[in-house]
């Protein structure tokens, strides 16, 4: 993932002589980790264009059959792809002669982040269970 954006995975867990986080500090943790390096994923039209880029996986696709998939407004989903754009789990293809869109896709860094916010998500689930 390259750059240190702020909380890891370790966060969630015990750091080397520092007793375990408690469960609500976990959360908090998760929530954190969510908003830097999943940030839109909480507002509706976020989790639409995340769902759609998952069904969609490795497809490029186009802003209007995003926009039809999804239901929202324009400026909604460019609010989204921006933030999406700006932390590399979206690519939007231009046309390099015209500089006109071609799609939307994900990269390869969106399924890097799900599967490290899964294993957050599992560890939250067993600090629980282990209470």
């Amino acid at each position: 993932m390259g750059r240190d954006t702020g909380h890891t995975m370790s966060d969630v867990d015990t750091c080397q002589g520092v007793p375990a986080l408690s469960l609500e500090s976990a959360v908090r943790n998760l929530s954190e980790w969510q908003r830097r390096h999943l940030p839109g994923i909480h507002l509706p039209s976020g989790k639409a264009v995340l769902a759609y880029l998952i069904e969609t996986w490795g497809q490029q696709t186009s802003f209007t059959s995003l926009q039809n998939s999804t239901g929202f407004r324009e400026t909604a989903l460019r609010q989204v792809l921006k933030q999406f754009v700006s932390i590399g789990i979206v690519e939007i293809r231009k046309n390099r002669f015209s500089g006109r869109r071609l799609g939307v896709v994900a990269t390869p860094m969106l399924k890097e982040r799900l599967e490290e916010y899964a294993v957050l998500i599992a560890r939250v689930i067993a600090l629980h269970d282990s209470r």
